[in-house]
């Protein structure tokens, strides 16, 4: 039986110039592993991770800073 811990992911990055983010990705997360596994959630069909509760569905944002070219 899968763990079915639910996450929302927003990822947001800097827009240049500005001191707004900009919401560049988002994803439902449902944690393949095992029922009662031991340490953070993971989806690996988003290959994502995170920490939280096993019921109700958390949002996990994360800004990535923008690589310079």
């Amino acid at each position: 039986m899968q763990c079915g811990a639910k996450a929302l992911l927003i990822v947001t990055r800097e827009i240049a110039g500005t001191a707004t983010n900009l919401a560049e990705r988002r994803a439902e997360l449902l944690c393949s592993l095992p029922a009662q596994h031991d340490g953070p959630h993971a989806d690996h069909s988003e290959n994502e991770t995170w920490d939280g509760p096993n019921e109700g569905r958390i949002t996990v944002l994360r800004h990535e800073a923008n690589s310079a070219h």
